[in-house]
């Protein structure tokens, strides 16, 4: 929360210096919307637009903001090559549990922009879907990008059959999220598995 009090801190005084900055209500508004304030970010994201009404980031955070999915549809027409519109489609659609829809979106932002976000969410979905092979290769890919993601790194643990392997995962993602409940959680069942009850308690 302190970084992003910083950051805002930082584009008020952009938008003091020199206030036609769009760009600056833009990220603002991005940083409201994170902290959940829907009309302050709103606010800042029509105030973008007001100093330049092509400006194609603050109309796409409107729809995004609003979840409305028909904006955003009609966006992504408009705009195919934007990998964070077919996220926030899928994210709607994911919240609808219209999965198969969701998963088309999530690849194609991962095609698009491939980054640890898209990757992970496809991953998620796949494995929730039961395509355990395709969610590997995801969990992986997401890995690329980011080493230290612990959300994958149990995934993948979690199907890997060689219990040593397991272990090994599971005990770098507790080193990077020491308090970590699920690889807590999957690691005391691989021990108990292996009736090393001691360590598993």
């Amino acid at each position: 929360l302190q970084k992003y009090s910083e950051a805002a801190n930082a584009y008020h005084r952009v938008i003091t210096l020199k206030p036609q900055t769009f760009q600056a209500y833009n990220e603002l508004g991005k940083i409201y919307a994170i902290e959940n304030k829907h009309s302050d970010a709103l606010s800042m994201f029509e105030r973008a637009l007001m100093i330049n009404p092509q400006y194609l980031e603050a109309t796409i955070n409107i729809a995004c903001l609003n979840k409305d999915l028909n904006q955003l549809i009609e966006l992504q027409k408009q705009n195919p090559a934007r990998g964070d519109i077919a996220y926030n489609i899928a994210k709607i659609y994911h919240t609808q549990k219209l999965d198969e829809q969701a998963l088309a979106q999530a690849m194609n932002a991962a095609r698009l922009y491939p980054c640890e976000e898209y990757c992970l969410f496809c991953a998620d979905l796949l494995s929730q879907s039961n395509q355990t092979t395709e969610a590997l290769k995801y969990y992986h890919q997401t890995l690329e990008y980011n080493p230290n993601s612990v959300s994958a790194l149990i995934n993948i643990a979690n199907n890997t059959p060689d219990s040593a392997k397991a272990e090994k995962i599971y005990k770098s993602a507790l080193s990077i999220s020491p308090k970590n409940f699920d690889a807590h959680l999957n690691y005391a069942v691989l021990l108990h598995k292996q009736n090393r009850l001691n360590e598993a308690l």
